[in-house]
């Protein structure tokens, strides 16, 4: 059942899942990362304004079902089947999440009415300054936790049962020459991702390896679209990944969260 264009997908017949991708179109990279790995992963996969809707269930303690995007729910029935549980995360396998993000959308919804969040930019113009309204940190943070808190629930929710590692997205040179969009993406993908360690929650950034502070990733990471991290990208995070134990079997009992 294709989403978004690119047709979730699982390990082949016989060969069960060693981990499942949970999330929005940059998981498509992070799975194309875990087949060059030789790590069978199942991939659960919907646009990420479907994430955004509105309609993600976190069903109570002792009713046994997957709560997850009910877009997804014809998958998930699949491999309630192919794992045996009638919750997917009763599985046990370890959990790589790209959810609650999108900060794109998030930020045009963010600065409608002209706001960016403070500090601003040092290469903000004295034109751009004059017309933006300067929003506190805690007005950030105010807005994350009303617009994402259905994902940090669902997060909460699968880190109780699996091993679980959320993976912020590419810091990608899409609207690269669009200052404040820029930086409000910047500074609403650091709340949320600093609200998701608060949590608890092993969070992995891997622009903070491979591109320098405040850098966007080079075009080499990054697909035509400027947005997304092509294979050989989602192969360096799946590797970095796998060098930090964070995908170790769950059968093991052994996992360090990613940093």
């Amino acid at each position: 059942m294709a989403h978004d264009g690119m047709p979730n997908t699982a390990p082949p017949d016989g060969q069960g899942p060693q981990l499942i991708l949970v999330g929005d179109s940059h998981v498509k990279a992070l799975h194309a990362g875990c087949m060059a790995h030789g790590i069978p992963a199942a991939m659960l996969k919907s646009g990420g304004i479907h994430w955004n809707a509105g309609k993600i269930r976190v069903f109570a303690p002792r009713r046994a079902r997957s709560p997850v995007l009910p877009a997804l729910t014809p998958d998930i029935r699949t491999l309630e089947q192919t794992l045996g549980h009638s919750d997917i995360f009763d599985s046990g396998l370890p959990v790589i999440a790209s959810v609650g993000f999108h900060c794109g959308h998030l930020a045009r919804a963010f600065g409608a009415e002209g706001h960016i969040a403070w500090p601003p930019p040092e290469d903000l113009s004295d034109a751009e300054r004059q017309e933006s309204l300067f929003a506190s940190g805690a007005l950030v943070a105010a807005f994350v936790e009303n617009q994402r808190a259905p994902h940090f629930a669902l997060l909460k929710y699968i880190a109780r049962k699996c091993p679980l590692t959320v993976i912020l997205p590419p810091r990608a040179p899409k609207n690269e020459h669009k200052i404040r969009f820029r930086h409000n993406i910047d500074v609403l993908t650091a709340t949320i991702a600093e609200r998701m360690r608060d949590m608890g929650l092993a969070v992995y950034d891997p622009n903070a390896e491979f591109a320098g502070p405040g850098e966007l990733l080079p075009w080499d990471w990054v697909e035509e679209d400027g947005f997304h991290g092509t294979t050989a990208y989602g192969t360096e995070v799946i590797g970095r990944l796998v060098s930090r134990g964070a995908l170790a079997p769950a059968q093991t009992g052994t996992r360090e969260p990613a940093p």
